[in-house]
């Protein structure tokens, strides 16, 4: 049976005026490209040869992926070993340094991350550094990430943890339902957030179910598009992230701040939301999206828990997240009360705190949201 390929670009919209809290007037930002329904290694290797004529390749790839598995000896051999110029496991601040030497030394024209994460972001400064003597200039080397961005193959992620892959699913989802709940939502990013969120519950309660489900994992990676295309078209996020931001430092995972935060933040928004009625409004939208999608229905009503006809937004979200088997409080990741003073006081700093249908101006109001979640 003949193998077809769709690559199309990621995001149809050009960005929002303000990308996560930073103006973007004047600045060239690329649109990433994606691949899928052909094996990562042989979409790779055909768009380096045809699209970049890149002959020099540099892989920096996840330790397991490559100590446990053999899609990195993939990636080599659908390349042609004579076209990598080196592979390097690991990402962190000492090899970021070393691998950019190497590049520069070596005059890699290509370089292709194979895990995530940290992998990522820090392949981005290696393209990015190579190109800067004094002045600051865009990177000329291209990035090609697996299988996050670039090349979304559903069957490399099945070495995934399913901690991981279940918990930054919800990241998205928090994405999502941010999007949904914002003041400045659109039709448009109304439209994005829906079909993102709809692809998501059901697709990570289906990986809960069998994890071996590929069609599952692709379906949670294109919702993964729709939710991220909302944050590059300059929707405001809100508390959910403003918070997430600053677990980060004490060791929460991304994912798991969403696990925790997105149902906290939704709770807090519709008891004060008296004076909005937008609030619960949205909210109720946000709700019905989620109950009127049969399928996800009826996984969440096996799952067991509460009435889904009692329920509210925040409810709700609890209760996809339980049925994950995913953290709900900080007490589980044993972070104390005594950080919550310093934690709100950063909280409140953050670019997304007063972005939301109730802004976050006082420490007060984030100590209310975290205490909920201890």
């Amino acid at each position: 049976m003949e193998v077809r390929e769709t690559c199309k670009p990621a995001f149809t919209e050009p960005p929002g005026a303000v990308l996560a809290g930073i103006p973007v007037e004047g600045l060239d930002l690329p649109i990433p490209w994606i691949s899928y329904g052909r094996p990562y290694y042989e979409s790779c290797a055909k768009h380096i040869k045809e699209a970049f004529h890149a002959s020099r390749v540099y892989i920096i790839a996840s330790g397991s992926l490559a100590r446990k598995t053999n899609n990195v000896a993939k990636l080599v051999d659908a390349l042609g070993k004579e076209n990598v110029d080196g592979v390097r496991e690991g990402m962190t601040w000492s090899e970021i340094l070393s691998i950019t030497a190497i590049c520069r030394k070596r005059k890699a024209d290509c370089v292709v991350t194979i895990g995530a994460g940290s992998i990522t972001d820090g392949a981005k400064l290696v393209v990015f550094v190579p190109n800067i003597p004094k002045d600051i200039k865009k990177p000329t080397i291209p990035l090609i990430t697996i299988p996050t961005a670039h090349y979304p193959d559903p069957e490399l992620c099945l070495t995934t943890p399913e901690y991981h892959w279940l918990s930054t699913g919800i990241r998205a989802v928090d994405h999502c339902v941010e999007a949904l709940c914002s003041l400045s939502a659109t039709p448009v990013s109304d439209e994005k957030a829906e079909k993102g969120l709809r692809l998501l519950v059901l697709g990570l309660l289906k990986c809960k179910a069998h994890a071996e489900d590929v069609l599952a994992r692709h379906q949670c990676q294109m919702a993964v598009i729709h939710a991220m295309d909302n944050v590059r078209a300059g929707i405001p996020m809100g508390g959910s992230h403003a918070i997430g931001h600053q677990l980060g430092p004490l060791g929460v995972p991304h994912g798991i701040t969403s696990c925790i935060m997105c149902p906290a933040v939704m709770k807090y928004n519709l008891k004060h939301s008296s004076s909005t009625p937008k609030i619960a409004h949205q909210q109720d939208k946000t709700q019905e999206i989620l109950q009127l999608e049969p399928e996800s229905a009826r996984m969440l009503k096996v799952a067991g828990g509460l009435s889904q006809d009692s329920a509210d937004l925040g409810d709700l979200l609890n209760m996809i997240i339980r049925a994950l088997g995913l953290p709900m409080t900080l007490k589980e990741l044993d972070v104390e009360s005594d950080v919550v003073p310093k934690l709100s006081k950063r909280a409140v700093a953050d670019f997304w705190a007063p972005t939301y249908p109730m802004p976050l101006w006082e420490t007060g109001q984030l100590q209310e949201i975290l205490e909920a979640v201890m």
